[in-house]
């Protein structure tokens, strides 16, 4: 997030009245950075911790150093998956985003690298490629988004 500020682009969590300022912009570091420290001094008087994926456990690894870091992945029952053939029966070729729907997650982006990758195809196999975006949202608001 700091990355994002300090490059002073416009985004989801950057308004571009404050991409424009250059003191905005340091105002909005000082206070971002300030509460990193404070969230890591909060977060390195832990032992353990545990999160939901690598990309998470990395995180809390450099902001908090704890003793120990487990990731603990939410159940999912595969075995269903087990008895799917794996040769594919049509020529559709499906590409598959599995995600929570929040801005930060960028979807649009997919879609720009998927409208290129069609690009670079002959038009027959473009049109056999399909983006299947998989996913929950976490309030109503961008429930309401991610439907229209």
């Amino acid at each position: 997030m700091i990355d994002k500020v300090s490059s002073r682009q416009a985004s989801h969590n950057n308004a571009a009245f404050i991409g424009r300022s250059r003191l905005l912009t340091n105002l909005k570091l000082y206070y971002y950075r300030f509460f990193a420290k404070l969230y890591g001094a909060v977060g390195r008087c832990n032992n353990v911790a545990m999160v939901n994926s690598s990309w998470t456990r990395d995180h809390i690894a450099r902001l908090w150093s704890p003793a120990t870091c487990l990731v603990i992945y939410p159940p999912c029952d595969t075995s269903a998956f087990l008895q799917l053939p794996l040769a594919r029966s049509d020529k559709v070729l499906r590409i598959a985003s599995v995600a929570q729907f929040r801005p930060e997650k960028d979807h649009l982006l997919q879609l720009k690298v998927l409208a290129e990758l069609v690009q670079t195809l002959p038009s027959e196999k473009g049109e056999t490629v399909r983006l299947v975006l998989i996913g929950s949202c976490r309030h109503e608001k961008t429930n309401i988004v991610y439907k229209t």
